[in-house]
């Protein structure tokens, strides 16, 4: 199935051929479909895609193409805004010492900062407190200060890759 197919006929598609997410490339050509803004209906599809971009770069037998799919899956997750994917893109985020630095903070605070920060106070997801704590000392840094400037930025950028 080719990923235009696999897009228009979701959620079936997945249970129809669920093999084509194993493919970094097909992920990432769903990713330009997707592209500026995926529909909330994508929601479960686009976490299973956390899932599969965060396995990919763990896997160190990899050879790196395909790096930028985390990225695309963070800026889509971010534009949904919902608090249920801040740990696990606080978790994508601490795969290894290239997300750590590359994946960026702001996609973690979708739904907003205040409204990120009082979910992570109330979780009892034992990396709540790290997540809290870092994302408080960038918004004392002032990272979030330009989200307006940061997100053209993703945009554009996804826009000419």
């Amino acid at each position: 199935m080719e990923p235009q197919q696999f897009l228009n006929n979701y959620p079936e598609s997945e249970l129809q051929d669920p093999s084509l997410l194993e493919s970094p490339a097909a992920r990432e050509r769903i990713y330009r479909m997707l592209h500026p803004k995926p529909n909330v209906k994508f929601l479960p599809l686009l976490r299973t895609m956390l899932l599969k971009e965060v396995a990919y770069r763990a896997d160190e037998t990899t050879d790196g193409t395909y790096f930028e799919n985390l990225y695309w899956v963070g800026l889509f997750l971010y534009q949904i805004g919902d608090l249920d994917d801040v740990i696990p893109m606080w978790q994508a985020k601490q795969t290894n010492m290239d997300t750590g630095g590359g994946f960026d903070v702001q996609f973690l605070v979708g739904q907003g900062v205040s409204e990120t920060l009082g979910f992570l106070q109330d979780s009892d997801s034992p990396c709540s407190k790290e997540a809290f704590d870092y994302i408080s000392q960038c918004n004392l840094a002032g990272d979030f200060e330009t989200m307006d400037a940061w997100f053209a930025e993703r945009i554009e950028y996804f826009s000419g890759s």
